[in-house]
């Protein structure tokens, strides 16, 4: 651990006039807002970089303490934060060295750059979450902040980045699919700010749409797109993104038929979207055509070799062929490994040798 030197070992006394006064400052009204500047990265851990930020901000807000986000990193954030009003601000630093990853957390005062506390944690990438509780709690203990937080893992600090990297880019869909079904803090916040986004006006009524779609609410999404997708359907459209948007949904509200109706329009304009494939083999499927979903599941599988999803269709396709299940299990611990996620990955592989002993698992 390490404190400030310099100006603050000449003012000793006006050091206990303020200890004095923390109290009564405490009582009077909440500590003082901390800004937090996204963290700086080796290139090597940016898979994992706006996930942390996404974290660390979430455990600060759930330890009680205001955060005022800055858009840059490093010293040059100490500006932005003064100008925001913040008197400190957190500067996280994430370095990696043969496949080990060293957090360093250190608070400034905005003002005078000025070292106040920092905090030093290590660990190899896959326990990353172990070293992030690790520093930010040291970090507390010295800032009067009780930050008690579970581990993330480090899947899901790669799930969260790919969804902000997504939505950034206007992905909406993409983003949400990232974080779907996960049940940290940070996934059910993202979760819950891109389908509020997907609510409001100002991004693709198809990517909104699906969104909605997605996360329960067909009824929605139809009315938002319904209407322009039948025009499309009618007029030979070759609007791809409206009429998967349209097969989605109705794939969603149990009408495989009518949603194979849009994807048969689609499929000449996007034969190489894995979304499109995906919903073919979903709405094959939900018709009891096996060999078609079973086609349309690997061809989304080629097209993107690191998304779970192509493989979860083809476990769920291949239930009932335990040589091709195997295979299939041993594929989909292959991209979890791809998505730096190893626990799901050790535990598909295991899945697939005790399909077929052959297959031994592959060490994450």
């Amino acid at each position: 651990m390490m404190f400030a030197q310099g100006p603050f070992r000449h003012a000793r006394l006006p050091a206990l006039v303020a200890c004095l006064l923390l109290p009564l400052a405490s009582a009077a009204g909440a500590p003082r807002p901390l800004a937090v500047a996204p963290a700086q990265v080796d290139p090597a851990l940016a898979p994992v970089a706006l996930g942390f930020d996404r974290w660390l901000e979430t455990s600060l807000r759930s330890a009680g303490r205001e955060v005022i986000a800055l858009p840059a990193a490093g010293t040059a954030a100490l500006g932005a934060a003064a100008q925001r009003g913040a008197a400190q601000a957190l500067l996280p630093r994430l370095r990696e060295e043969s496949g080990r990853v060293e957090l360093r957390l250190s608070v400034y005062e905005a003002a005078t750059g000025d070292l106040i506390a920092s905090s030093r944690a290590e660990a190899a990438l896959d326990s990353l979450g172990g070293a992030c509780s690790e520093a930010l709690a040291a970090l507390g203990r010295s800032i009067g902040l009780s930050a008690d937080t579970a581990p993330p893992a480090v899947s899901e600090l790669a799930s969260a980045t790919r969804s902000l990297e997504l939505a950034s880019q206007g992905h909406l869909f993409g983003a949400w699919r990232a974080v779907q079904g996960k049940l940290t803090p940070v996934a059910m916040r993202e979760r819950e700010t891109i389908v509020a986004r997907a609510r409001k006006a100002g991004d693709s009524e198809s990517e909104r749409a699906r969104v909605l779609s997605a996360s329960g609410d067909p009824v929605a999404a139809w009315a938002l797109v319904g209407g322009d997708a039948q025009r499309a359907l009618a007029g030979g459209s070759p609007d791809a993104s409206l009429l998967l948007a349209a097969a989605e949904i109705q794939l969603s509200l149990g009408h495989a038929d009518v949603a194979q109706r849009y994807l048969t329009a689609v499929q000449p304009h996007a034969s190489n979207s894995v979304d499109v494939q995906i919903a073919v083999a979903r709405s094959r499927l939900a018709q009891g055509d096996r060999a078609g979903a079973r086609a349309a599941a690997r061809r989304a599988a080629e097209l993107a070799a690191d998304d779970p999803l192509p493989a979860e269709l083809l476990i769920e396709i291949d239930a009932d062929q335990p040589a091709q299940l195997a295979a299939d299990w041993l594929d989909a611990g292959t991209r979890a490994a791809r998505r730096l996620d190893p626990e799901l990955a050790r535990r598909q592989w295991q899945r697939a040798a005790e399909l077929d002993a052959k297959l031994a698992p592959t060490t994450a």
